[in-house]
């Protein structure tokens, strides 16, 4: 007696999830070319350093131009490639020694960068495809290149980085947004 009570117990157990089980909405890719986004990026920039604020921030404003390609592998989590840049402008008395005469230098350069995206507002409130405001970070690295003609010296240099930065998407449609990093 108690064993078919055992049985009983565990077959209704199993339909139970099986039922569970089916009314469950997918929120994973069914195919692996879904859910890839392309965006196109303008902005501003200015490299922070103290010579630069002593002789104006205002006139080392420089725009800022990217273009991306990433995928998103669920709900939270995605990828995503980057190119950016366009040219920076540097006051620096360093560049003469030191001697109060600030020059100013031209840096033109781009950025390849790899970012890893975490979706804030899915992790914490669910997923919906109707929010209008969504919270992301992104985290990796970058490698950039910048030519800058210093002291006569004007070959291209490659830097190593990272990134890291908060995002948000104010979501237009279900195909566009405007994002703000």
């Amino acid at each position: 007696m108690k064993s078919r009570l055992v049985i009983l117990s565990l077959m209704l157990a199993g339909f139970a999830t099986i039922a569970t089980a089916q009314t469950k909405s997918r929120y994973y890719a069914e195919s692996a070319k879904d859910n890839y986004f392309m965006s196109v990026g303008v902005g501003a920039q200015v490299c922070v350093n103290p010579d630069n604020v002593d002789n104006g921030l205002g006139e080392a404003i420089t725009p800022l131009f990217n273009l991306s390609v990433g995928k998103l592998i669920n709900p939270v989590w995605g990828v995503r490639a980057q190119v950016a840049g366009f040219n920076t402008k540097l006051n620096s008395d360093f560049i003469n020694g030191d001697n109060g005469v600030y020059d100013k230098v031209d840096n033109s350069y781009f950025t390849l960068r790899a970012d890893g995206m975490f979706n804030i507002s899915n992790a914490i409130a669910g997923y919906n495809p109707d929010r209008v405001f969504e919270g992301y970070a992104f985290l990796g690295p970058q490698v950039q290149f910048a030519k800058a003609e210093i002291g006569g010296n004007d070959k291209t240099k490659a830097l190593v980085g990272g990134t890291l930065g908060l995002g948000g998407a104010f979501n237009i449609n279900q195909f566009w947004s405007i994002n703000i990093e």
